[in-house]
């Protein structure tokens, strides 16, 4: 199963927060049933910051919105916070393959960049799950 209860999930949350190059140079070396597959992770976590974002209602850029007194930059604040709802998935998945680029780039002869981009899911997953720790006490919920 794709999204099994089984997998070490919190494991993998565990060493993202606590020591996510040991994470990483395991997964690297092979040891993968220890951790989450990373696209996996990747995915729950982007399903589980849309379904947050929905639930406490938040709006990108809000907080800019609200204070500025002009019209027209509040009207083009809002088109865009809209925009970025729609097509939050799409600049994840380009965030990862930015990032996993990136990393091959600075770090040439290390390791191959489907290693990289193993990488790059983690960070965007464990930054998705950090956004959603830090949004409600952001936003004055808790």
């Amino acid at each position: 199963m794709f999204f099994s209860v089984n997998t070490p999930l919190l494991v993998t949350l565990k060493y993202l927060c606590s020591n996510p190059g040991k994470l990483f140079r395991e997964y690297i070396q092979g040891k993968r049933k220890t951790y989450y597959k990373p696209v996996p992770f990747f995915i729950l976590m982007t399903v589980f910051y849309v379904i947050m974002s929905s639930f406490f209602n938040t709006e990108f850029l809000k907080s800019e919105m609200i204070n500025n007194e002009l019209q027209n930059t509040e009207a083009l604040l809002n088109r865009a916070g809209q925009f970025m709802q729609r097509n939050v998935t799409n600049f994840l998945f380009l965030f990862v393959f930015s990032i996993g680029i990136s990393l091959k780039l600075l770090f040439r002869k290390r390791y191959s960049l489907a290693e990289y981009l193993t990488i790059a899911f983690y960070l965007v997953g464990i930054y998705l799950s950090l956004i959603h720790i830090s949004e409600p006490t952001r936003l004055g919920m808790i």
